[in-house]
């Protein structure tokens, strides 16, 4: 099979490559640990060239396609948000070139931004592709798609488009409360088990509480053996995202889109609440909607190899 371009998730801790025939199929992969936190502004360039170089050798100096925070204003360089309601022809009418040191040249998908109720606004990047890859691979003209993370996105696409989404930061109000609150104080992180009980009990508390007394009962529940030791942080995971889901707004089902734990604890979740809902994997979305892109491009002879 003929290797024709790559796709690239830059993001700030990690970096992953996809080597891509014409037709979307994944021919191989590179992951590694140089997130653009970890590199010089001035040598994302060299970076990426060595991170692909076994790449070129054997292939050529292939078309690049980036999306991901390599476009933020922590990145490469920073390409402006387009505004929803957002397709995907759009975002490639924004897009931005860099060169790599050899002299091919990469492009960077946009990220996409929102207007809430209140006038306040919304980012996201890198879920945008894989939003376009989920509606690609369902092929319906309107779904409601939880992308869970340590930012996590609700998102409503309608009429072919990426129509409006929410931002909830509850993977990281997680990792604040289990490192520095009272909530884990004394706790031994590595006697920590998932405990479904625990975790659809936090579920439920959280849906039907305001979130700083919800989360005071992990104190509680502790002090008075309702929730074991060993279970905390199950419960406070539960906490959260039960609190999260008391926003959702769906009364059909709810497409989940992440890795294998997070979706997996999304799902009982939702269930857990009465939702019917479907994981789709993360990786399948992102190649679905990268390869979108580069369909775009090339008729557009946009960007050739």
């Amino acid at each position: 099979m003929t290797a024709e371009w790559i796709a690239i998730d830059w993001g700030t801790t990690n970096f992953r490559a996809y080597l891509m025939s014409i037709d979307g199929v994944l021919i191989d992969r590179i992951s590694a640990s140089q997130g653009l936190l970890s590199v010089a502004p001035e040598g994302y360039g060299e970076v990426l060239s060595a991170l692909l170089k076994p790449w070129f050798l054997e292939h050529g100096n292939l078309a690049i396609f980036m999306a991901g925070m390599v476009g933020s204003q922590q990145g490469w360089l920073e390409v402006p948000y387009i505004s929803t309601p957002a397709d995907i022809q759009q975002l490639c009418t924004a897009h931005k070139y860099v060169y790599l040191p050899q002299g091919n040249k990469a492009v960077i998908t946009p990220g996409v931004s929102h207007r809430n109720s209140s006038d306040h606004p919304d980012v996201m990047r890198g879920e945008e592709v894989q939003l376009f890859g989920l509606a690609s691979i369902l092929g319906v003209r309107q779904f409601k798609a939880i992308f869970p993370g340590t930012h996590s996105k609700h998102i409503d696409w309608c009429d072919n488009a990426l129509s409006k989404f929410k931002t909830y930061m509850t993977g990281e109000l997680y990792s604040l409360l289990i490192e520095y609150s009272i909530l884990s104080r004394g706790l031994d992180s590595h006697s920590q088990q998932h405990d479904p009980e625990a975790f659809k009990l936090g579920v439920t508390s959280g849906y039907k509480l305001p979130l700083s007394n919800a989360l005071f009962s992990a104190r509680t529940n502790r002090l008075f053996n309702i929730v074991a030791d060993e279970s905390v942080h199950s419960y406070l995971s539960g906490l959260l995202i039960g609190s999260e889901l008391n926003d959702l707004e769906a009364d059909e089902t709810v497409f989940v889109v992440g890795d294998e734990k997070q979706s997996e604890l999304y799902s009982q979740a939702l269930v857990t609440l009465g939702y019917n809902t479907r994981t789709v994997d993360v990786e399948q979305c992102f190649l679905s909607g990268m390869t979108s892109l580069y369909h775009i491009y090339n008729t557009q002879r946009e960007l050739v190899k």
